[in-house]
């Protein structure tokens, strides 16, 4: 007769756990984080998605028109000091999904009127390399104006609920807003609304704990 031990013991006896509510968490001045736990051994694919409203803006005052170009992008930390840097499409900095910093730009939409948005993955597998993930949006073209753009990020991670930020902030003209920050808490997944608005990327990572050095970029 096989030995059973303690720990198989104890596992065999356990009650099954309760099942996680999938409702949606949207985060705002009332409910401002949230925190997830790891299914297994990995979160799986971590998809950070921004949607927003295709508009055309006049230019100038002898007509024209330009489509409002509204990006998303990340400033990450890795853990253990292993680097920091800025995940976007200006500078085509895209990053990559298998190799450090485990997190990618999936596309640059330009118009607004693609039905996805644009994607940034995070690769689960590897999120415990990961200290800290900013999450923000830049007005590339166009005049800063947020009231009009509809903006939502969402977060969907396999077998958690979505999370969504909504960027409903009317009172700035700032090219930048500050949208969300993802902490790494002993393995764990916080998320926390920000919505503050920067001239830049430089002061947004620097608000956040993360220093870089800049130079410009472009798309082409």
């Amino acid at each position: 007769i096989s030995k059973i031990t303690p720990k198989s013991r104890s596992s065999c006896c356990e009650p099954p756990s309760a099942p996680i509510s999938l409702k949606k968490i949207s985060l705002d001045k009332g409910n401002s984080s949230v925190s997830l736990k790891k299914q297994g051994n990995s979160f799986g694919e971590i998809v950070l998605n921004l949607n927003w409203t295709a508009r055309t803006q006049k230019k100038g005052f002898f007509g024209g028109s330009q489509q409002l170009d509204l990006d998303l992008g990340v400033i990450f930390e890795m853990a253990d000091g292993m680097g920091a840097g800025c995940i976007q499409a200006l500078g085509r900095s895209f990053g990559s999904y298998h190799q450090p910093p485990f997190i990618e730009l999936s596309g640059d939409d330009r118009t607004g009127a693609v039905a996805a948005g644009e994607t940034i993955r995070v690769n689960g597998q590897y999120f415990d390399y990961i200290r800290r993930i900013g999450v923000f949006a830049l007005i590339y073209e166009g005049a800063p104006d947020w009231a009009s753009t509809d903006g939502v990020v969402r977060l969907n991670i396999p077998g958690q609920p979505e999370i969504e930020v909504r960027m409903d902030e009317v009172n700035s003209r700032e090219r930048l807003c500050g949208i969300a920050v993802i902490d790494n808490v002993g393995g764990e997944l916080k998320m926390s609304r920000l919505m503050r608005f920067y001239q830049s990327q430089k002061p947004f990572a620097e608000d956040i704990g993360v220093y870089l050095q800049w130079q410009r970029g472009s798309k082409d």
